[in-house]
């Protein structure tokens, strides 16, 4: 699994070196993407009715291959030199250094980051930055009791915080209005998730890596 990560992002920043200074014109583009992450070890705090709350130092796997498969799916309003982004990413994290007390702690079903993006087109590469929100869908049990889900959106999904997002990529022209689209960010978010009885506090830092294709109309 390491070494196809490793694979994905080295393969990304080739595509991203050798991007031609060729654009793609105005347009509303729609694209799709698959790819990986990677979560960087952050502060968790898990906090329980009746119970001391459980501060340490968490250890995370995103499991990008696995189902539910990482993706990320884009809607784009392009103009010569900018753009404005309306953006999906079906991001996960995996807790896997658990404290005795914690039997599992996964946002699987999605650490999903929803942003709006500027992006910047005048420069060799496709230059984005954005802004938005989690939406978190927790599985987890802890001291025994076990919940899914839990959110106020639909009853599965919980607007969990604040996110931002910064990277770079490059269309790459294959049809008239097909493009392949390689790209690398960072993404940081500040996420509040219930567990039962409870609520799990925690900051999200992780790398993407994605190869998506675009359809331009």
């Amino acid at each position: 699994m390491q070494r196809r990560r490793r694979i994905l992002f080295w393969a990304l920043l080739l595509l991203l070196a050798r991007a031609p200074e060729a654009r793609c014109g105005d347009g509303f583009e729609i694209d799709f993407f698959l790819g990986a992450s990677k979560n960087f070890n952050s502060k968790l705090e898990i906090a329980q009715a009746g119970h001391p709350t459980l501060d340490f130092h968490a250890e995370y796997d995103s499991r990008s291959f696995e189902q539910p498969l990482y993706y990320a799916v884009r809607f784009a309003w392009l103009f010569e030199t900018s753009g404005l982004e309306l953006q999906l990413v079906h991001h996960k994290v995996h807790l896997t250094n658990p404290p005795p007390e914690v039997a599992n702690f996964e946002v699987s079903h999605g650490f999903n980051l929803l942003t709006l993006n500027y992006v910047l087109r005048a420069l060799p590469l496709d230059v984005r930055f954005g802004v938005g929100l989690v939406a978190g869908h927790t599985e987890s049990t802890v001291r025994g009791l076990s919940l899914s889900g839990g959110g106020s959106v639909f009853g599965e999904y919980a607007i969990s915080g604040p996110a931002l997002i910064a990277g770079a990529g490059h269309p790459f022209p294959l049809l008239s209005r097909l493009v392949m689209i390689p790209e690398v960010y960072l993404s940081a978010a500040r996420a509040r998730l219930p567990v039962a009885d409870g609520e799990a506090s925690l900051y999200n830092v992780a790398l993407h890596v994605m190869l998506g294709a675009g359809v331009r109309f």
